[in-house]
Parts: structure tokens; sequence; C-alpha cells
């Protein structure tokens, strides 16, 4: 199988690579673009023997890649998220393109969640702003609208379909 592999490796490589480039953050170092792609197939190396890899191995690597590269970028997210970039010493600041475009990023999801919280009752943006907002815990949200964590759960998964309808509409 690792025949297999190597065969892959050598015909998907350049396709593989543009995949990543394209979607990780702008800005990033070619060397993350790299780490990626090894990562990708590291795990085909250990996924190699399971039926969905054999089934289709090409599409299977096309997939894995997306999902290493989304997790790369979710990682980074949080990294600037959590204002680690003054403490991480391997963050490299020289990258402002990316740290403006995640900027924009983030600007554009509070704008969102502004939107989407407008657009609801005002229970239900209450609750919106609690959940999604302040990330808070459906425990918590009980606690602070002395409610049961029951009627916490039921009104968020309602509010959720109603916040929908209004990202829709934002959206469109």
């Amino acid at each position: 199988m690792d025949d297999l592999i190597a065969e892959l490796y050598e015909e998907l490589r350049g396709y593989l690579l543009t995949l990543i480039r394209n979607r990780l953050f702008e800005g990033c170092p070619d060397d993350y673009a790299y780490d990626c792609l090894n990562d990708v197939f590291e795990i085909a190396l250990k996924k190699q023997s399971e039926s969905s890899f054999q089934k289709n191995p090409r599409g299977w690597l096309i997939i894995t890649a997306k999902h290493v590269v989304e997790n790369f970028n979710r990682k980074t997210l949080n990294r600037l998220t959590f204002h680690q970039i003054d403490y991480d010493p391997d963050w490299q600041p020289g990258k402002v393109d990316m740290l403006e475009n995640l900027t924009y990023k983030i600007a554009i999801e509070k704008n969102i969640m502004e939107q989407i919280k407008s657009g609801l009752s005002p229970e239900d943006g209450r609750l919106f702003e609690l959940r999604y907002m302040k990330k808070m815990h459906p425990r918590d949200i009980a606690e602070e609208l002395h409610i049961t964590e029951n009627s916490v759960n039921v009104k968020l998964t309602r509010m959720k379909v109603r916040a929908k309808r209004v990202l829709h509409r934002c959206v469109s």
C-alpha cells in the first residue's frame, strides 16, 4: 500500500499544494502549506487500510486536505483571537496581510452577529447574545435568566431556526 501512497503523492502533490495554498489564510508562509501537505499524507499513511480510503483515494486526499487546512486556519484564528501574537515566539509578525485579513474576518463576523441579534425578537436576541456572542454555556444562561437548563435548550433550539432565517436574509 505504501507504493499507492507514493504514486498518489507524485500524482497529486502539485494539485493538493495549490488547493492548500488557496485555502490557507492570506499571507501564510509557504512552509505552512508544505506542513499541511505533509500532514495530509501522514494521515493517508495511517488510514490507507480503511475502506473509505480504498474506494476513492484521490477524493479522500482532497477532502482530507480541505479538513487539514480548516483545522490549521481554526488554530491560527484562535491564536489571534486570544491575543497570543505577542506571546508566541514562533509567530511571524512580518506577515501583516494575514493579520489584516483575520482582523477583517473577525470584524465581519461581529457585524453579522449584530445583524442577526437585531433581526430577532428581544427574547431571542438576548438568548443569541448570551450563547453565541458571550459564549455562555446553557447551564450559565439558565442561571442568568432564572429558568431551567432544559427550557434554555428548547429556547435555543427554536431560536437557532429563527436566527438561520435572519442570517439568510442578511446574506442574500
